[in-house]
């Protein structure tokens, strides 16, 4: 959302509880639009029933800063809200796949529906696990997805070692498999 704080004006995300408070904003701080004013955070936190989750919009997936803060603060859960174009050439969900195994974390991200001065959203929502495997998704439409997931919080420290050494020998290996997808990431 478009958020007007002290005369400037932000790309925000918020996150509302049941009980309708608000309990986290996120403003976006890598923009590719000159519009909106930087926020001061790639990534927020918030606790959400004891679970570790990070806030980012958009592109601030992608910065250092994020993957830092992340790691350093075991996020155990991302949330990405997109305005991403519609983007044919991953149609398998690389992108996605990769942050889950980069992050070593759950991914929740949507994105906006439809169309507006020549340009489309395709509304995609996926829910990734942190091996990288897509455990639901939808595009296509306006929606919403319903979900239980489930974080083990008391995994030993060996477990949690091995699942980390897994994810990374992983996530070389989907970069092998999907070479040319990788490389059009790299050319945005």
């Amino acid at each position: 959302m478009a958020e007007n704080l002290d005369e400037k004006i932000y790309n925000s995300q918020i996150l509302i509880n049941n009980n309708g408070e608000i309990i986290n904003v996120q403003r976006k701080k890598n923009l590719r639009s000159s519009f909106f004013n930087p926020g001061q955070e790639s990534i927020s936190f918030v606790d959400i029933k004891g679970v570790t989750t990070g806030v980012v919009i958009c592109y601030d997936i992608r910065s250092d800063e994020t993957i830092d803060k992340a790691m350093d603060n075991k996020a155990d859960m991302i949330i990405i809200s997109n305005a991403d174009y519609t983007d044919e050439w991953d149609d398998k969900c690389f992108g996605y796949k990769y942050l889950a195994k980069q992050y070593n974390a759950w991914i929740v991200t949507a994105n906006r529906f439809g169309k507006e001065n020549g340009t489309k959203w395709d509304g995609h929502i996926e829910i990734l696990n942190p091996f990288g495997d897509l455990v639901v998704s939808g595009k296509l439409k306006e929606q919403f997805i319903i979900y239980n997931i489930k974080i083990n919080k008391g995994q030993s420290k060996s477990k949690d070692f091995i699942r980390k050494v897994y994810s990374k020998i992983s996530l070389g290996y989907l970069v092998l498999k999907n070479l040319k997808i990788a490389w059009s990431y790299l050319q945005q």
